[in-house]
């Protein structure tokens, strides 16, 4: 009788590491979440950027970058913020990551994936200096101490930017323009 016993105790074994592994993975991938969540409170609103910010943001991705090589992301929402993590990313090899991530974000079942491969699409024209297709990406004008809309490819239809979650060209000019009022303010 107790033969049985550790001889089915030792069979829960490896059930008990994979499932400690697969929440020891999730629980990563939400400490890095609440890691950029946290960062995003502390940032000044449109503020220019930091080298500081740039670097736990990097950080950040290549631990994303680590947890997606090893296989260590589950479900859709693991993989959906495993892609924004990259999609933050300055490096061009994280954002075609950051793409892929979103695409099997959204393909188990979370929707939100789909708008990180629009930024990740747009932060690559951007770095070529092309127009963005859906108009996920603005930049810091330092001269009016403003973020403005970078331009955006005339081409994409507001169908395509609403197939992957991103508002219509009307509604990203209105937010631009509420950006940018209080730099276009009299002082």
């Amino acid at each position: 009788m107790v033969e049985g016993m550790v001889t089915a105790r030792a069979s829960l074994l490896p059930f008990l590491f994979l499932a400690f592994a697969a929440c020891s993975s999730t629980s990563t991938i939400d400490s890095l979440w609440a890691d950029l969540a946290t960062d995003a409170r502390r940032a000044e609103p449109l503020s220019e950027p930091d080298a500081a910010r740039a670097k736990l943001t990097n950080d950040r991705a290549a631990k994303a970058r680590a947890l997606a090589q090893k296989g260590a992301l589950h479900s859709g929402r693991d993989h959906m913020r495993a892609a924004v993590l990259l999609a933050e990313s300055a490096d061009p090899a994280d954002w075609e990551l950051a793409a892929q991530l979103g695409n099997q974000a959204a393909e188990l079942g979370e929707p939100l994936g789909l708008r990180v491969v629009a930024e990740a699409i747009d932060k690559d024209l951007v770095r070529q200096g092309k127009p963005q297709r859906y108009g996920t990406q603005w930049v810091w004008n330092r001269e009016r101490r403003v973020w403005r809309l970078h331009p955006i490819d005339p081409a994409t239809t507001d169908d395509e930017r609403a197939a992957l979650g991103v508002p219509s060209y009307g509604e990203l000019i209105q937010a631009e323009i509420r950006f940018s009022a209080p730099a276009l303010a009299p002082r």
